[in-house]
Formats: structure tokens, sequence, C-alpha cells
């Protein structure tokens, strides 16, 4: 009779302990969207590097863009976009979190 009445319990406090857990991803990632400043319209292709690692991205046709997979540390993020001045910004990444990185770019 002992048995059942602990076998549920134990359950109980196994399900409980994974609950308040937090994310165990040790990664994370940067993402944002590049719009005109004067306008407010989505740029859509322009041209993103992250530093230190390299990557290059396109934002798509909405303006949107995302590096992901990324190492807990501080990046930065460079955009460039035909008929625009560049852009830069520095995001923190942390592990299972996603940083934003918005950029609202001047004509030339």
């Amino acid at each position: 009779m002992k048995k059942l009445f602990i076998l549920p319990i134990l359950s109980c406090v196994l399900l409980l302990s994974s609950c308040g857990r937090s994310n165990d991803d040790p990664f994370g990632a940067i993402y944002g969207t590049v719009t005109s400043r004067v306008t407010g319209e989505p740029i859509p292709n322009a041209a993103l590097t992250l530093s230190p690692t390299g990557e290059n991205r396109h934002t798509n046709a909405s303006g949107f863009f995302e590096f992901t997979d990324l190492r807990p540390e501080p990046y930065t993020v460079a955009v460039s976009a035909v008929g625009y001045r560049s852009d830069s910004r520095h995001a923190q990444v942390r592990a299972g979190r996603r940083a934003q990185a918005n950029f609202q770019l001047s004509p030339n």
C-alpha cells in the first residue's frame, strides 16, 4: 500500500522540479529589421555582416534579418544598402535569448 502512495508523490516531485528550469539552449540569436528613416518602409536585400564571425545575411522583402546559433558574447552588426548610408550596432547575445537590433537608414 505504501508503494502505491509513494509513486504518485515521486512523480509529482519530478514533474515540478523540471518546470522551473530555464532554457538550456547554450546559443542565442540577433534579429531585427532594416527600414528607411525617411519613409519607414522596409529595405529589402540590405546586406548585413556580423563581427567577429564574419557571417553575412540579406534582409527579406519585409526588411527582416536574423543571425542564429550564436555563442553568448558581444557582436557588432553592420548594414549597408544601395542608396543609403551604412550603419552598425552592438548587440549582446545571451544563451537561449534573441537580441534585437533594428536599423533606420538615411538616404545618401
